[in-house]
């Protein structure tokens, strides 16, 4: 999982700790190549967004990480 998580570049929860809530995380702070210093996640309602609407958004969740 951990070693996927890197291949992408986001992690996901796909209501693995509360049914019916799908989550996206994405690093932040790469003040180096290899470098994360933190991270954000994303939640929401499955029946809202689905795993695979966070998945194709990802793009957009990163372009909007990079603005903070």
């Amino acid at each position: 999982e951990l070693q996927g998580a890197r291949t992408a570049g986001y992690a996901v929860d796909n209501q693995e700790n509360e049914v019916g809530v799908n989550c996206i995380a994405l690093p932040v702070g790469l003040e180096t190549v290899g470098t994360v210093v933190g991270a954000v996640s994303l939640s929401a309602l499955s029946f809202r967004a689905p795993l695979t609407h966070l998945i194709d958004s990802v793009e957009t969740i990163r372009a909007i990480v990079r603005m903070l």
